[in-house]
């Protein structure tokens, strides 16, 4: 319950996209229409005697008022939605503030004239949910899955067939060689996967389809690929390079498994990784040349996969954003997070699969593990051990966003320097012996320094007691 102080703070900012204000004086269809669409959306405050230029002037018959919402909520919406109810004393009158959480069961319609009828809130202003709007809201609630949308302007033809048998011969589940199949066979069989669907006597891809299969995704779909893009400022302006990737998210493979032609996810990672190479430094370790990333490549992948994993197709018009700053770096995802997740249940381990089936054949491909340790574990977790810093994770109107942070150029003293040079040139890990005696150090110097390396992130014990005589040394990355 907020306290009368933040109520009289509330009224006095004004309304926003979480806060309405409402005369007693209403008809029954704009409370409904309110408590609707705070409902479908991220929830909010219905204040009841605040006026919109925040002039209190209080519910005349409290008890009748009172009854009449909760009439409305159980007699003109379904679901039923149950407000919490608030009462303040302002100016000595009766001021009431209805709090509607999210919803747990969207859409929220209200009945009128014999029909179902959806609101959403955008700003301050309510409107009737679009199709596309529509859509979302219904598979958010689980009540449809649009991968499975047949795709009328398509045809099996669309589809790269080549990159179909390659999954399905390379799959890491269980691996099927369709390559000599008839056609019959092989479209139940595709059928079944859910690649195509019969709609009014044609065989069309599904949206799923696609997106894993298809020649070319944005003449079926628009905008579905990713465009990754380098900022020469630290502000996004005029002064910039992109390059859009418009391809299916599937590789292709020679006869003996090695990857022939990348897919939109491994290109996109390609082109990340083409761009990051220029702020990043390149060591010999042994005969072998190593890069020093300022971001962890597992990390970057983690969340390539996961925005095309979870992204909402449902919104046209937009890709999935990579955005490459000198001081950091970003990957937007069309459509914002699911009901039932929060940001910190994310951080917390909490999963939702919008795109079921993609993500089944993402796990099958291999670019997601099965136990999907994602953000905590891949992203979070070795973000902050590599960089020193954790991710933002944010989440927008219509986005969801992870903004990475480079590795620190640290700055170490000659003994420390020196002892980095010896492990990085070393075939095998090192011990404090061996390192004292190659550098004319005594021993317990040796430990203090490498104590200093390990706290920082860039050297590791090969055993978790470091007293233990067998214990050697290594580089962390």
């Amino acid at each position: 319950m907020l306290s009368i102080e933040e109520i009289r703070e509330i009224i006095e900012k004004g309304e926003t996209g979480r806060v309405e204000f409402k005369s007693d004086k209403e008809k029954n269809i704009d409370f409904a229409k309110e408590i609707t669409a705070f409902a479908n959306g991220p929830g909010g405050y219905l204040l009841v005697g605040a006026e919109d230029d925040g002039t209190v002037s209080g519910v005349s018959n409290p008890l009748k008022f009172e009854e009449k919402i909760y009439n409305i909520c159980s007699d003109s919406i379904r679901p039923v939605i149950t407000p919490e109810l608030w009462k303040y004393k302002i100016e000595g009158k009766d001021i009431f503030c209805f709090y509607i959480s999210p919803g747990f069961s969207k859409p929220y319609a209200i009945l009128q004239r014999g029909r179902e009828r959806y609101y959403t809130r955008r700003g301050t202003r309510i409107q009737e949910a679009g199709r596309d709007e529509l859509l979302r809201l219904f598979q958010t609630s689980g009540q449809i899955h649009y991968e499975v949308t047949p795709i009328i302007k398509g045809r099996y033809a669309d589809l790269d067939f080549a990159r179909i048998v390659d999954f399905f011969r390379h799959n890491q589940i269980n691996k099927i060689d369709i390559s000599g199949w008839n056609g019959d066979k092989t479209e139940r069989f595709l059928k079944n996967k859910e690649v195509l669907v019969e709609y009014q006597g044609n065989l069309c891809p599904t949206v799923a389809g696609a997106l894993l299969f298809g020649k070319k995704p944005s003449h079926l779909l628009g905008y579905s690929g990713i465009t990754v893009t380098k900022f020469a400022d630290t502000e996004r302006d005029y002064n910039y390079v992109d390059f859009r990737l418009d391809k299916p998210i599937m590789n292709t493979f020679f006869e003996h498994g090695e990857k022939e032609k990348s897919g939109l996810i491994d290109e996109a990672l390609e082109k990340i990784k083409s761009i990051i190479l220029e702020k990043s430094s390149v060591v010999l370790k042994g005969a072998v040349r190593v890069v020093d990333y300022p971001y962890p490549e597992e990390s970057i992948r983690e969340a390539v996969v996961n925005a095309v994993a979870h992204r909402d197709y449902t919104i046209s018009g937009i890709d999935i954003r990579v955005d490459i700053y000198p001081d950091r770096f970003e990957i937007e995802s069309p459509g914002k997070l699911p009901n039932t997740i929060s940001i910190e249940s994310i951080r917390l381990g909490a999963k939702y699969y919008r795109n079921q089936i993609l993500v089944q054949y993402l796990k099958e491909a291999g670019f997601m593990d099965l136990h999907s340790l994602g953000i905590p574990v891949k992203i979070l977790k070795l973000c902050t051990e590599y960089t020193g810093r954790e991710p933002d994770l944010t989440e927008s109107e219509n986005s969801f966003k992870i903004t990475f942070y480079p590795k620190k150029k640290t700055t170490v003293s000659k003994v420390e320097e020196e002892i980095l040079k010896l492990l990085r040139t070393s075939a095998k890990p090192m011990k404090t012996r061996e390192i004292s005696v190659a550098l004319g150090v005594s021993k317990r110097t040796i430990i203090n320094w490498i104590n200093r390396l390990i706290d920082r992130n860039m050297v590791e014990p090969t055993s978790e007691n470091r007293n233990d005589p067998n214990c050697r040394y290594r580089l962390r990355y």
